[in-house]
């Protein structure tokens, strides 16, 4: 399951080569590590993000691999040290905020939220309030976003807002279900509980909660939402699902709900601290709603799953894919951190999980593999095609990379299916593109194949 934090869907050679950290590699087998980095070979080659960093953990040591590059200019390999941003993992973290502030008699789980926001605010209601711990359950009824969310920026979309902004957003929001009824990943809801636990706190801003309650009493030096320049020097480059170097977010709301930094050090310590947790963290591994749809059961911030008890979370920015998988009875940790909004590494890290656990990965560790058209074809596909009359799909070249973009929607990449060049499919995307030639060779249509429908577009410009 993919928990993207902001309504995203889903290059001149990204390199294969590695790096690892010195680590105790005996705790990964051979034949393990032999899987994984044959899959990251293709991953790369394939070029689904520039690089990442993937890492192993259990209460005998750990192990932790950086493939590929930090961007496209930096031939330089991530290593442990390398900070992303983790995207929505960073609710995980604000659930564990939660129970600190209860244990401090900020808060209570129970709590209506109407008890915790500013005076005149009105909390929108379906048969009974809304709780706090609602919101760390995706359960609380509210929408993945506010209906009336309109970034000045949709590459920084959680910038330019004052601190009082989530508030309106919620005083306008309607709830269709009562709470612990339907499942409904909210980044809307886990937002608002990091704002409303910054103002329990009397704190000056959720970076300095993380700090107080959670980075600094467990060790976690790089994991912070406000890097220092230092820090800064060592973040990974961000890119987006096509490939384009993007800057980075930054959060003047809903920083609970994504805004953390970190490395794969951090990750691995954070990991192994709720493997071994204290008394009140062990309360965040407990279920507490069972939705039907999907079949995943929810703790505190984390997803369990229904069959193994395993807990994780994914994250997922502008420029960043992240997931994070424990097992506390099997004493394992396994995260991956990669710089581009792609999510094929999540795939690798779910089969290194399972390969540890002594199962086959399903999925397997296999990817489409695109063809190898020649230039003179590519540039042959640049165009505009009509495909409805307010729908247009324009074609677009650079290097070696074709991209398509629908009319109102942001370009995605596209990767041909063969070496002949004229049918495309899309990564995260069920849906494939293919082109027709006239009599002279020319291309003079295309067909967009997805749901079902094949929508016909004559080439126009």
């Amino acid at each position: 399951m993919r928990t993207t934090l902001f309504g995203l869907a889903l290059c001149i050679g990204a390199g294969t080569g590695c790096a690892s950290t010195p680590q105790d590699n005996s705790i990964v087998p051979q034949e393990v590590i032999a899987q994984v980095e044959e899959f990251a070979e293709v991953l790369l080659e394939e070029e689904t993000t520039p690089g990442f960093v993937l890492g192993v953990a259990t209460r005998e040591g750990r192990w932790i691999q950086g493939f590929g590059r930090r961007s496209f200019g930096d031939p330089r390999p991530p290593e442990g040290t390398t900070l992303f941003e983790i995207g929505s993992i960073s609710k995980v973290f604000t659930a564990l905020l939660l129970l600190e502030a209860e244990a401090r008699g900020e808060v209570q789980l129970d709590d209506p939220l109407t008890e915790h926001v500013p005076e005149g605010i009105s909390v929108p209601e379906e048969s009974q309030p809304i709780r706090l711990v609602h919101l760390a359950l995706h359960a609380s009824g509210l929408p993945r976003m506010p209906l009336n969310f309109k970034p000045a920026d949709p590459n920084n979309p959680f910038a330019g807002f004052s601190t009082e902004q989530p508030f309106e957003w919620l005083q306008a929001t309607r709830v269709k279900n009562p709470p612990l009824t339907q499942y409904v990943y909210s980044n809307f809801a886990v937002g608002l509980l990091g704002e409303v636990l910054v103002r329990a706190a009397g704190v000056e801003d959720y970076d300095q909660l993380l700090q107080l309650r959670l980075a600094e009493p467990l060790g976690l030096d790089d994991t912070t939402t406000l890097p220092s320049p230092e820090q800064q020097s060592r973040v990974a480059q961000a890119h987006d699902a096509a490939m384009s170097p993007v800057p980075g977010w930054t959060f003047d709301v809903f920083a609970g709900a994504g805004a953390i930094r970190s490395n794969m050090e951090d990750m691995l310590d954070f990991g192994l601290s709720q493997i071994d947790p204290t008394p009140l963290h062990a309360k965040a591994q407990e279920v507490r709603f069972k939705p039907e749809k999907p079949p995943v059961h929810m703790a505190l911030g984390w997803h369990v799953n229904a069959k193994t008890g395993t807990l994780w979370h994914n994250g997922q920015t502008g420029g960043y894919h992240s997931l994070l998988a424990l097992s506390p009875e099997n004493g394992l940790v396994v995260c991956v951190l990669s710089n581009s909004a792609d999510g094929s590494c999540e795939r690798l890290a779910n089969g290194c999980y399972q390969l540890m656990c002594g199962n086959d990965p399903s999925p397997p560790l296999k990817i489409r593999r695109s063809g190898h058209p020649q230039q003179e074809r590519l540039e042959q596909l640049v165009g505009v095609f009509k495909i409805a009359p307010m729908a247009r799909l324009t074609i677009t070249k650079e290097d070696h990379r074709v991209y398509a973009k629908m009319t109102f929607q942001q370009r995605l990449r596209i990767f041909p299916t063969d070496d002949e060049g004229l049918r495309y499919f899309y990564r995260g995307i069920d849906a494939e593109i293919s082109f027709e030639q006239d009599e002279s060779g020319e291309i003079s249509s295309l067909t967009l194949h997805q749901n079902g429908r094949d929508m016909r577009g004559p080439r126009i410009e």
